[in-house]
């Protein structure tokens, strides 16, 4: 363990809950990539590498969590130290007179060996950046970190800051530094809350709720398969975006609702069953934290949603009682995970939910598109969870569906399968306005031909019930 110099520390803080949980999972086994977060930004300016470096020290200086390192041994509770000095390592890599075929290749390369270096928790910050320079005036921004230092909302205000700093100093301007509120303010407020009330809320929610595992394996696995991760992804179409948002305007939600009502049916309709629950991450931003949505750290919770619905019930009505449920439990979304599910009732076998849906829709300021030296045109991630699937929907200029999975758990077909009746079920959901759940096109072009696809056989008699 690395010892620190007193004079270095700024503070020493608790962890969330959330916190408390990943870093479990990292002491377990930090071999795994488990909660690796690495998102790849394609950039357009002329990049001076020694203003690039001090843009991204001033985005580290400016945001406490950054520089958290975290202690575990010997102590009561784990703990994270601020420091005032611990920034990332930057590296620069120019592949501009190699040629596009091997580019690509050593573009891979790249993200593939910076995914490989784990993050040693006690030691270092756990945040580096990569810069790619793969055309002159085209770049590729690899940042990655790990998921205990900060969430995804957190991504739009670091990459509007580091831009606004870049531009600052690129035009020989000092950045001024910002009072941000501290993450202790979000700690304290977590911790002033009426947990037995938010417990006791789960605990009536999920009643008579029986888990099972939703989601047939293909393979038997060890345990260092199942922790490798794959992924496929599926952009929407322009057009299938705006259905989308039309839709949701129309019954005035949210376009997660919608992402979240097609990833339950299609729970439903793999396990023929009318009541299942999966996971949710939840932002954790509230207003009563004054500052917070400008404040970069980990907000985030994972809670249960459970979808009871049969064949004939309205589309509309589905999507609004959801909408309504989702607004009604704002207040209890901090509870504790694993201590909602100890306090519900005692000797199931099964997880409470094998799988997790993940919506990111970041704060994303127009001059991160364009207007200054620097402009970001499109951006990719790569995270890793310890859930066998998870189902992450992005938002930049349209949306982007992320299947991630454990690829010793499925093979690759499985989930093609499953994105393109998730994509059906999308379709489906915002083109009717009326319609039952039961009327709805279920069946791929393949299945309609074969009713059969992969030895999979759905059961509609579920259709029948009441």
């Amino acid at each position: 363990m690395n010892k620190l110099q007193k004079a270095n520390v700024e503070d020493i803080l608790g962890l969330s809950p959330m916190q408390e949980g990943m870093l479990f999972h990292y002491i377990s086994d930090n071999s795994q990539d488990m909660y690796f977060e690495q998102y790849s930004y394609m950039i357009s300016g002329d990049i001076g590498f020694d203003i690039f470096k001090k843009a991204w020290e001033y985005v580290v200086k400016c945001n406490e969590t950054l520089r958290a390192v975290f202690r575990w041994r010997d102590v009561s509770k784990p703990v994270q130290i601020i420091l005032k000095d611990n920034y990332p390592n930057i590296t620069y890599h120019d592949l501009l007179e190699i040629e596009e075929k091997q580019k690509e290749t050593d573009i891979e390369s790249i993200k593939r060996n910076d995914r490989a270096n784990k993050f040693d928790l006690e030691k270092e910050a756990a945040l580096r950046i990569n810069l790619i320079r793969v055309m002159n005036c085209e770049y590729i921004m690899i940042v990655s970190n790990h998921h205990i230092l900060f969430d995804g909302w957190s991504n739009g205000i670091i990459l509007k800051e580091f831009i606004q700093a870049y531009d600052l100093l690129a035009k020989g301007k000092v950045p001024p530094v910002m009072a941000k509120a501290g993450f202790k303010n979000y700690l304290r407020w977590q911790q002033s809350l009426d947990e037995e009330k938010s417990l006791a809320y789960w605990k009536s929610y999920l009643d008579g709720y029986i888990p099972q595992k939703l989601l047939p394996t293909d393979m038997n696995f060890t345990s260092a398969e199942n922790s490798k991760k794959e992924s496929i992804k599926s952009n929407l179409s322009p057009e299938m975006s705006d259905k989308i948002e039309v839709k949701a305007k129309e019954l005035g939600i949210t376009p997660v609702i919608i992402f979240a009502a097609a990833w339950g049916i299609l729970l439903q309709l793999y396990n023929d069953r009318t009541d299942i629950v999966y996971g949710m991450t939840v932002s954790g931003r509230t207003p009563e934290v004054k500052g917070n949505d400008n404040m970069v750290g980990l907000f985030i919770n994972t809670i249960p949603v459970r979808m009871q619905s049969i064949m004939n019930t309205d589309i509309d009505t589905i999507l609004c009682n959801l909408n309504r449920e989702f607004y009604e439990r704002q207040e209890y979304e901090s509870a504790s995970l694993a201590k909602v599910i100890t306090r519900r009732d005692r000797g199931y076998n099964e997880e409470l939910f094998d799988t997790l849906f993940v919506y990111e829709n970041y704060p994303v300021d127009n001059m991160v598109r364009g207007g200054g030296a620097l402009s970001v045109k499109s951006f990719s991630g790569y995270g890793s969870t310890n859930y066998k699937l998870t189902l992450a929907v992005n938002y930049f200029e349209g949306f982007e569906i992320n299947l991630i999975y454990s690829g010793g758990l499925f093979e690759e077909v499985t989930i093609e399968l499953l994105m393109r009746r998730l994509e059906m079920l999308l379709a489906e959901l915002t083109k009717h306005q009326k319609g039952k759940l039961g009327e709805l096109e279920l069946y791929i072009p393949e299945e309609r031909e074969l009713r059969s696809i992969n030895s999979i056989e759905f059961d509609y008699s579920i259709a029948g019930e009441a």
